[in-house]
């Protein structure tokens, strides 16, 4: 088992394409840790849920 105290560094940020919350595209903030590679994803928007996040199909690079 491999421990890594996390440092995330931004990669890129990416919006929803074609679904919108509260007439605002939906944002993300897509990390990965500099030690292990592990990816985080942010949300940026208040009022996307966060089950969004994780659907690779309803995203494009910004």
């Amino acid at each position: 088992m491999k421990i890594c105290f996390h440092r995330y560094e931004d990669v890129k940020f990416q919006m929803t394409k074609g679904v919108l919350f509260h007439y605002v595209p939906g944002y993300r903030l897509v990390q990965k840790c500099k030690k292990c590679g592990k990816i985080k994803y942010v949300n940026l928007n208040l009022a996307m849920p966060d089950k969004y996040l994780y659907r690779e199909s309803i995203w494009i690079d910004e």
